[in-house]
């Protein structure tokens, strides 16, 4: 799960008067000394504020992160069967994102776990049920998204075409190096092997749950089957 992630990026710290301004433009009237830091965000903060129309999640996005729009788009997508929170407004101030989402009280699925110790059967229920309808969503080919949710960088899922991109991988950073050459090798063969196999289990390009959320483009893949990954 991603609160498990080592090496995840830390959001850059907001000046509190830029933070402030971000709030009024999107919630006019605002008491900035209102906000109270959400947990989560990755590379963005999370607020929470109430308002006369009810609690709001104001999301402030790193700099240069456009995804807010791509993220929207998803949400009104799959709205009716996936609940996840509805945006209200989108700003954009310079090279700054900042959005009002609905705030929805609830227990994320990793503290659900860590608190319980096991999964009952209605929780494991609504997950099945959740990823059933990202993987219901299908596309005519493998990629990554934009914000219109159009196929941009486009995917090679043949057996030739994984093998290809780990090897690009290998050749462009440390990862070869930290394998070793017996096991860089004997990745690469069984990947040579093993690509009738690959091409034989490739099926329909559908979203892909892995990357439904906020800080990383959403990819079209394989569908995963019982794989509950919804933290």
């Amino acid at each position: 799960m991603k609160h498990r992630w080592i090496g995840k990026v830390e959001p850059e710290a907001i000046p509190a008067d830029e933070l402030a301004a971000l709030a009024r433009l999107v919630i006019p009237g605002i008491d900035p000394k209102q906000l109270r830091p959400l947990t989560g965000g990755f590379r963005n903060w999370n607020y929470r504020v109430d308002t006369p129309h009810g609690s709001r999640v104001l999301r402030v996005y790193a700099r240069g992160d456009r995804s807010a729009w791509k993220e929207q788009r998803l949400a009104d997508l799959l709205g009716p069967e996936v609940m996840t929170p509805k945006y209200v407004e989108i700003a954009e101030v310079a090279d700054r994102v900042v959005a009002v989402r609905e705030f929805v009280e609830g227990t994320v699925l990793h503290e659900l776990v860590s608190t319980d110790g096991a999964i009952g059967a209605d929780v494991a229920h609504v997950m099945g049920r959740t990823l059933a309808a990202i993987h219901r969503i299908e596309f005519d080919e493998f990629g990554e998204l934009d914000s219109d949710l159009n196929i941009t960088e486009h995917y090679d899922l043949s057996g030739a075409g994984i093998r290809h991109y780990v090897q690009r991988m290998l050749e462009a950073g440390l990862t070869a190096e930290r394998l070793g050459p017996a096991l860089t090798d004997e990745l690469l063969r069984t990947l040579e092997q093993s690509g009738d196999l690959l091409d034989a289990w490739r099926q329909r390009p559908v979203l892909a749950h892995s990357d439904f959320g906020s800080g990383k483009p959403p990819i079209v893949a394989r569908p995963q089957e019982a794989t509950p990954l919804l933290g």
